[in-house]
C-alpha cells in the first residue's frame, strides 16, 4: 500500500495526469465549439489535438517550474482526487465521443447563398455531413424536391424546378441515409416579384 501511495504522489505521474485531464477536456470542448456551434471548420484534425497537447504541456510545465513544484510530492488525498477525476474524465470523453459521432450522421447547413429563389434559380448550400458526391441526397422546400446540380460533403448546388408553386416554407437537406438537417426558412417567389 505504501508503494502505491508513493507512486501516486510521484510528481511526474501527478502532473502527467493533470495535463491529460486538461487536454482531454479542452480538446473535446474546443472540438464541439469549433465544429458544431461556431462552425469554423467541418472537422477537427488530429494535428490540432497534437498541437493543443504540446501547448498544454508547455504551459503546465512552465507553471510547475515557476512554482518550484516539480519535485514537491502532492498530498496523498490530492493524488487520489486527481486519479478519480482522471477516471471520470476518461468515462465522460468516451460518452462524448459516442454523442459527437452520432452528430456526424446528420447534415448541418451553415449557409445558403440566398434564402429565396424563382423558377430555374440555383441555390448554393454550404455545411457539412451532406454525404459523398456518388451518393447525393435531396433538398426540399415544403415537400417540393429541387434538382441536384452538384453534391459534395460540404457543398451542394440545387436548382428550383419550374413547376414549384409560389410559397414560403422550410428548406431541408437530407443525405442518402435520409438523415435530415434542421430546416431553414425559404421563399419561392414569382418571377414578377424580382424582375
Amino acid at each position: 500500500m505504501e508503494k502505491v501511495q508513493e507512486l501516486l504522489r510521484n510528481p511526474v505521474i501527478f502532473w502527467s495526469e493533470v495535463i491529460l485531464i486538461i487536454w482531454l477536456i479542452s480538446t473535446r470542448l474546443a472540438e464541439y465549439i469549433i465544429t458544431e456551434i461556431i462552425f469554423i471548420i467541418p472537422r477537427f484534425s488530429a494535428h490540432i489535438s497534437t498541437i493543443s497537447l504540446f501547448i498544454i504541456v508547455v504551459l503546465v510545465s512552465a507553471l510547475v517550474v515557476a512554482k518550484k513544484a516539480e519535485h514537491v510530492k502532492p498530498p496523498f488525498t490530492t493524488a487520489i482526487q486527481v486519479q478519480i477525476l482522471l477516471g471520470i474524465t476518461i468515462f465522460a470523453v468516451a460518452q462524448y465521443q459516442s454523442f459527437y459521432s452520432s452528430l456526424q450522421e446528420y447534415p448541418k447547413i451553415k449557409s445558403l447563398n440566398k434564402n429565396w429563389s424563382i423558377q430555374g434559380d440555383r441555390i448554393a448550400i454550404d455545411g457539412k455531413n451532406f454525404g459523398p458526391a456518388w451518393q447525393p441526397g435531396k433538398v426540399t422546400v415544403g415537400g417540393q424536391e429541387f434538382r441536384v446540380i452538384s453534391w459534395t460533403d460540404t457543398h451542394v448546388v440545387v436548382e428550383q424546378p419550374i413547376s414549384v408553386p409560389v410559397m414560403s416554407d422550410r428548406l431541408m437537406l437530407c443525405n442518402i441515409s435520409m438523415n435530415c438537417s434542421e430546416t431553414i426558412q425559404f421563399t419561392i417567389k414569382h418571377p414578377s416579384e424580382v424582375l
